[in-house]
């Protein structure tokens, strides 16, 4: 059993690795593009433009860019909480009051400032976007390896809208995945939803 599990952090390993490599070499122009394409698309859904709270991320440089999606759910009085890291390797929550309240977490990610509302906060969330490198039409999602987002995932409720944000050349047909690795309905890209089959 433990080597099938090496083979498979192996295979994701290779991947994440891959998949990093083609995000460095996106322009700005392009990531530029793909924020304010993956704004217009995920406010078009009447899900999101419904929902009373968001959970949501500040992307990094290399990722899609959620920060004008932030902006607009801001400005719809959207309640939208962002993921601050905790030493425990789980991930608390802050309701985003604007752009001022930000700094620098523990490794150097921007974080919001503002009071903890906890761990279990993101599971009464009518939507909750997650950060991936890779999207499998099986259902499957390539994180960056952490496990944040994989101990919140176990903390979410049934129901709701749960999709994993990627750019749209991110979709292929399976991602390696382990029998804890929770799966998804949907994907984020700047072209819209994209449905997910759930194992």
């Amino acid at each position: 059993m433990a080597g099938a599990e090496d083979r498979v952090e192996a295979a994701k390993a290779r991947l994440r690795a891959e998949v990093l490599t083609r995000r460095a070499a996106r322009s700005d122009a392009e990531r530029i593009a793909a924020g304010d394409a993956l704004c217009a698309a995920a406010m078009a859904d009447p899900r999101l433009r419904t929902a009373r709270r968001v959970a949501l991320y500040l992307s990094l440089r290399s990722e899609p860019g959620t920060g004008p999606l932030l902006g607009a759910l801001h400005a719809a009085g959207i309640e939208t909480l962002l993921p601050v890291q905790r030493t425990d390797r789980c991930l608390d929550w802050v309701a985003w009051t604007g752009a001022d309240a930000l700094t620098r977490g523990p490794h150097g990610i921007t974080e919001p400032h503002g009071p903890r509302l906890g761990p279990d906060a993101w599971s009464e969330a009518d939507v909750a976007l997650v950060p991936g490198l890779l999207a499998g039409r099986d259902g499957n999602r390539l994180g960056r390896g952490a496990g944040y987002f994989d101990r919140s995932l176990a903390l979410r409720r049934p129901g709701g809208l749960l999709a994993v944000v990627v750019f749209g050349d991110e979709i292929v047909d399976s991602v390696p995945h382990l029998a804890h690795d929770a799966p998804f309905d949907l994907a984020l890209t700047p072209d819209g939803f994209v449905p997910l089959g759930r194992r």
